[in-house]
């Protein structure tokens, strides 16, 4: 018997997935399955005081904005520990050098410090997230 033999299956996975804490999954089976499931990121999107909402959400998304990449793989921490306080919330303005997030790797906590000033748009990443090197972890301007 296959993986995924039946339509049932996958509908099964989609269920687990929706209410596990994964952000992500992918899984291939075989040359003809793939299925790769994501949620939306909750975090939330600092738009700035505007008269008109609907330009304004169109502006952000047209924005130049630039994002803050993963140097290493692993997990995701936005705080020291679970009862602190993130280190960075959308619309924070942030100093060269400090501390954003951590990423474990190998029970190792790495702090990840800000290589430039700037202001927090958005946070792409969900505290236990399974991090890739270069994967994006926040936009900012």
């Amino acid at each position: 018997m296959a993986l995924f033999d039946k339509k049932d299956d996958i509908f099964k996975l989609m269920e687990k997935f929706e209410s596990s804490s994964i952000a992500e999954l992918e899984i291939e089976a075989g040359e003809n399955i793939r299925i790769k499931l994501s949620k939306i990121n909750n975090a939330p999107v600092y738009l700035p005081d505007l008269k008109n909402s609907a330009e304004t959400a169109e502006a952000v998304k047209e924005a130049d904005y630039k994002t803050i990449n993963a140097p290493i793989i692993g997990t995701f921490y936005s705080a020291a520990s679970p009862e602190a306080e993130p280190y960075v919330k959308a619309g924070d303005k942030i100093k060269k050098g400090a501390i954003i997030c951590i990423l474990e790797a190998m029970k190792i906590m790495n702090e990840i410090e800000c290589e430039q000033d700037c202001e927090i748009i958005e946070i792409m990443a969900v505290n236990g997230d399974r991090i890739e090197y270069n994967q994006p972890l926040f936009k900012i301007k």
